[in-house]
């Protein structure tokens, strides 16, 4: 099975976008209920500096998520969206495009393990960044 990452920070930016213009919620930020402070959406509100994983993403999946090629008609594609806090942890995991429960729950498990991410940063200070990653799986 191959796992496909190309343009991942524009095509994750695209998506994101897309989400948002789809989204009923026309404000440019969210609010999340355990938190006062915004969530602004990678792709659509402005940064200084877009939210990073450290170090390379292409790797760090290739080693860390469980591939079910079982599960794998074809090709699947899991959307996954997720909030990266001011100091760079990963709440609010939401898988927004599921295929299989299995293939979902291993997409949400493997991107709960992540390491922290450096944060966003919206006038000179780190913000809380929401952030969607489709994950495309092909069989062989």
């Amino acid at each position: 099975m191959t796992l496909i990452f190309k343009n991942l920070s524009l095509y994750a930016m695209l998506v994101t976008m897309l989400f948002s213009i789809s989204s009923c919620n026309s404000s440019k930020s969210m609010t999340n209920a355990k938190e006062e402070d915004p969530v602004y959406r990678v792709g659509e509100d402005f940064f200084e500096k877009v939210p990073t994983f450290p170090g390379n993403l292409d790797k760090y999946t290739c080693q860390n998520l469980r591939c079910l090629p079982e599960l794998i008609k074809s090709k699947s594609q899991v959307k996954v969206q997720f909030v990266i806090e001011k100091d760079g942890s990963i709440t609010n995991v939401k898988i927004i495009q599921p295929t299989h429960s299995l293939l979902d729950n291993e997409v949400k498990r493997f991107v709960k393990k992540m390491p922290n991410w450096t944060p966003g940063y919206r006038d000179g200070n780190p913000v809380r960044s929401l952030f969607v990653i489709p994950f495309t799986f092909r069989s062989k």
